[in-house]
């Protein structure tokens, strides 16, 4: 599981507008491990149900449960190591015991982690954080002045985070020029949200940066 030789992007984003809630990932990996990813529906003996999606399927990348919670995961190079849960097993357990993003953020400050990423997560109250966290730290984001939306790819945004666990190379996998494509297309549009549009930003088509539909997310 999660043997990151070589790794892909992936972006997420959640936003609450119009009296929608909607959760957005796109996720590069391998065009090999089509035909073993799946998307499955959980119905855990003592936990809740959940749709979850991965490519590896004791962990999960990315889901929403029975009350309403989405919770994806974005990977980063971990440059330290404890005894703990990955990011896939982390999804899984905030999915399968967890009702609103506190609880999540309550679960993820109790466990052992062993691997660094960000985890967004998104309530059906539309309740959201990132939390941004390695094996030995733990710092959680929340939607800065009027914006009503969150976006996370393979980087920290947080200061200490970044200057603590950076990647081994700047922009890495295009991880700031995903997340500024996104965030940029979102404040643009934040009061006008739709599904509609929500795909065409993970599509790349609002990349105001290059000002073209061309930049794939």
């Amino acid at each position: 599981m999660y043997g990151f030789g070589d790794v892909h992007g992936c972006t997420c984003f959640c936003i609450k507008a119009n009296g929608e809630i909607i959760f957005g990932r796109n996720s590069d990996m391998f065009p090999k491990l089509k035909s073993t990813s799946e998307s499955i529906l959980y119905r855990p003996d003592n936990g809740y149900m959940f749709l979850g999606h991965s490519t590896a399927m004791i962990t999960i990348e990315d889901g929403i449960n029975e009350h309403g919670l989405a919770v994806g995961m974005n990977f980063l190079v971990t440059k330290c190591k404890r005894p703990g849960l990955n990011s896939g097993l982390l999804i899984r357990h905030i999915l399968e015991s967890c009702r609103t993003v506190e609880e999540g953020i309550s679960v993820l400050q109790q466990l052992p982690i062993s691997s660094t990423q960000n985890i967004i997560m998104i309530d059906k109250l539309g309740d959201m954080a990132v939390a941004e966290c390695s094996p030995h730290m733990l710092i959680i984001r929340k939607p800065e002045g009027n914006n009503n939306f969150l976006v996370s790819s393979n980087h920290f945004v947080d200061d200490i985070m970044q200057n603590e666990h950076a990647n081994p190379e700047a922009n890495w996998y295009h991880s700031y020029d995903r997340y500024d494509a996104v965030f940029n297309a979102l404040s643009q549009k934040q009061d006008e949200i739709s599904a509609n549009y929500a795909m065409a930003v993970l599509g790349g088509k609002h990349d105001s940066d290059k000002g073209n539909d061309s930049f794939v997310l």
